[in-house]
């Protein structure tokens, strides 16, 4: 799981067109509101395999559930869990088997820097 770039955020809007265009097209594939449409898509990182990740805006912001919009699958449930959740128990290996991850420097470390 990676955190969006500054710039990758700064094409968000166009993103979330293109989404929406395709689910004018695709409907039955592309089901998802967008932000800041009522319920819409709020993306904010996405996997190594292109997978996007997000909030559904529904309800209050501090409760918005995540979602993970696959690239290659149907479109699952939003996760049981918050954002923090998700990412601490993804980079201590506490909830989710690491064995798959690279390890050492030259593979895909975990990063936390501020912009």
């Amino acid at each position: 799981m990676r955190l969006l770039s500054k710039e990758a955020c700064a094409q968000m809007p166009q993103e979330m067109d293109y989404y929406r265009e395709w689910r004018e097209d695709s409907p039955e594939e592309y089901s998802l509101a967008m932000w800041p449409e009522l319920g819409g898509f709020f993306r904010w990182g996405s996997t190594i395999d292109g997978d996007a990740i997000g909030w559904l805006t529904i309800g209050e912001p501090e409760e918005w559930p995540v979602i993970v919009v696959p690239h290659d699958s149907d479109q699952e449930p939003p996760i049981a869990e918050t954002m923090t959740e998700r990412l601490v128990g993804w980079a201590s290996g506490i909830r989710y088997d690491s064995s798959g991850f690279a390890e050492g420097a030259e593979g895909h470390p975990l990063v936390c820097e501020r912009w």
